[in-house]
């Protein structure tokens, strides 16, 4: 089956607005304050996504994260949807902590349920992040006479760094490796190969917005992200590459994010980019656009 790729949502909204999650690189010069958001984003294949979010700051730096997405695919019929819940807290401004819980579905075919601790410094140029999680993942493969369900886990690991010395440039790379439980001895590895590759490209750019809720079909990923802060906002860049349980090829994405601020209570979002599946070399642009209102 030819991969088709469903568009990302709020990719590279969160890149600018992670507020809401506490290992965010980026520190605007915009007031810290709570945040409604709504995005929608199409992509060439004729895929749409619509997802809102709620970030809510307490003092203190306390924030409470909330995250709900859906995924339609109109050539296949195939639908996703996720959420997302998190706590956080800033313990003497510099040390931040937090954990969030995460579900995915697609198709009822997968399901996986992430469990993420969120570990950060900050320093006056520097931050540092250490992110571990435990992931299971339950599928099911359809045989001819009844269907059969599978249980996996995953643990994985993100290290991130980030340095904002030079002037209002930033530039952030990230790490993550996951290590997968093997698969039940009684399913051979290219049935599930089969149902990787028939769902992972909607998990990816449904998933990729807020540092990847995809992580627990990764292997391995490497991103790096380069922005500038004005005075009205941000403008971000962003080049990933990921590669996937139980396959052979890897997902490249090229992206840019255009932030602006139009009143103190009211921000609009727009983006645009590329991703490349290598095995076939599947190419899909996307288009994401999004308002957000602050307090």
């Amino acid at each position: 089956m030819r991969p088709k790729f469903i568009a990302v949502v709020l990719y590279l909204l969160s890149l600018s607005y992670s507020s809401y999650a506490s290992d965010s690189f980026e520190e605007t010069e915009l007031e810290t304050q709570s945040s409604f958001g709504f995005s929608t984003s199409y992509n060439d294949d004729d895929n749409s996504d619509f997802s809102l979010d709620l970030n809510w700051e307490f003092p203190g730096h306390q924030n409470i994260w909330l995250i709900y997405s859906e995924s339609e695919s109109n050539q296949t019929g195939s639908d996703s949807e996720s959420y997302q819940v998190g706590v956080s807290t800033d313990l003497y401004q510099t040390f931040s902590i937090g954990v969030e819980f995460s579900y995915l579905n697609v198709d009822d075919l997968l399901e996986t349920r992430t469990l993420k601790n969120e570990l950060s410094l900050s320093f006056e140029n520097w931050g540092l992040s250490y992110n571990p999680q435990l992931t299971a993942i339950s599928f099911k493969l359809t045989r001819t006479s009844e269907d059969s369900y599978y249980d996996l886990y995953a643990m994985g690991h993100e290290l991130a760094a980030s340095y904002y010395g030079w002037q209002n440039n930033f530039i952030n790379v990230r790490f993550f490796n996951n290590h997968i439980s093997n698969p039940p001895a009684s399913i051979e590895n290219s049935a599930i190969h089969n149902l990787i590759v028939s769902t992972f490209p909607q998990i990816i750019l449904l998933d990729i917005r807020t540092e990847f809720l995809a992580t627990n079909l990764e292997k391995n990923r490497v991103a790096l992200s380069l922005g500038h802060f004005f005075s009205w906002g941000n403008l971000i860049a962003q080049w990933m590459r990921s590669e996937f349980l139980y396959t052979d090829g890897y997902v490249s994405n090229i992206a840019l994010s255009l932030d602006y601020q139009l009143h103190k209570s009211i921000g609009i979002d727009f983006g645009v980019g590329t991703q490349i599946y290598s095995i076939d070399n599947d190419k899909t642009n996307y288009l994401i656009t999004g308002l957000r209102f602050f307090w």
